[in-house]
């Protein structure tokens, strides 16, 4: 799976600064005030951003496996 450089950008900023960020919020938030569901709403906040990481992790590899064959395929007909 590939995808775009500026939904790269964008995927990584929000995995990596904002769901970790709304996550600790809601489960500070949700433990002072008692609010309900507190940790299976922040758990799931988490394991979206862990979905996330993952899709990038997936993008990653295929980026960098379609460069090694394109610099493999470039260096064989030289």
């Amino acid at each position: 799976m590939r995808i775009s450089d500026s939904a790269y950008d964008a995927l990584k900023f929000i995995s990596i600064y904002c769901i970790p960020s709304i996550a600790t919020l809601w489960l500070t938030i949700g433990q002072v005030w008692n609010l309900p569901y507190t940790v299976e709403i922040g758990t799931t906040i988490s394991a979206i951003g862990v979905c996330i990481a993952g899709c990038i992790g997936l993008s990653t590899a295929a980026y960098e496996k379609a460069l090694k064959e394109e610099h493999e395929g470039i260096s064989d007909d030289e």
